[in-house]
């Protein structure tokens, strides 16, 4: 059997990581959105992977560790984070599970504007199936003419960790194309990361 309560993330400083998990799950939407929330691709575990900065092996650090929640509660997917540790007895001491768990959030958002010169309706995906991309389809009018357009970002663009953005828009004189390179957005203030995680201990197996 295993018992749960919160642990501060200093009292897991020192331990040796033996294992980590990714469990991911769908938006909250609530009784009358269950049926959208089906509808939703979940965020691959290696989109979250590739957040923390501690790996199996590692001792915990608590400010690694701190670093790893505030990078992945900026991703504007995510409706909410928060870790799980397990401590289980075993014949060389005592071995540490750590599991990162999110919720994913609604990410499909309308784009809508009248008025003036250039009204568009147009739709964006912020986590394109489930791999932290966002995609944008628009359909804008310039003084009657209809004009169309797709762009699209991703935060790890070609492995280099940098933000890639790639819109191509077309209107009636024609596309235009272009690629543009970014460093990703500054995290949170520290404030934002909640320094305790939930602790289940393994309890030792009753003998008969």
């Amino acid at each position: 059997t295993a018992s749960s309560s919160e642990v501060t993330l200093g009292r897991l400083s020192g331990h040796r990581i033996d294992s980590i998990a990714v469990m991911t799950s769908s938006p909250n939407l609530g009784r009358r959105g269950w049926a959208l929330a089906k509808m939703h691709v979940r965020t691959r575990p290696e989109i979250i992977r590739r957040e923390p900065l501690f790996a199996v092996g590692d001792t915990v650090d608590t400010l690694r560790v701190a670093e790893s929640l505030r990078r992945l509660r900026r991703l504007q997917f995510l409706e909410s984070v928060h870790g799980e540790a397990t401590q289980c007895p075993t014949p060389g001491g005592e071995s540490l599970a750590l599991k990162v768990v999110t919720r994913d959030a609604w990410t499909t958002r309308p784009d809508i504007k009248a008025g003036g010169g250039s009204p568009r309706i147009g739709l964006t995906e912020r986590d394109l199936l489930g791999t932290g991309r966002t995609v944008s389809l628009s359909l804008v009018s310039h003084n009657r003419p209809l004009g169309a357009g797709i762009s699209t970002v991703d935060a790890y663009g070609f492995g280099t960790g940098g933000a890639t953005r790639a819109p191509y828009p077309r209107s009636p004189a024609g596309p235009i194309r272009s690629l543009s390179f970014g460093p990703r957005p500054a995290p949170p203030p520290a404030a934002f990361v909640s320094g305790s995680w939930s602790r289940a201990r393994c309890a030792a197996s009753a003998r008969p």
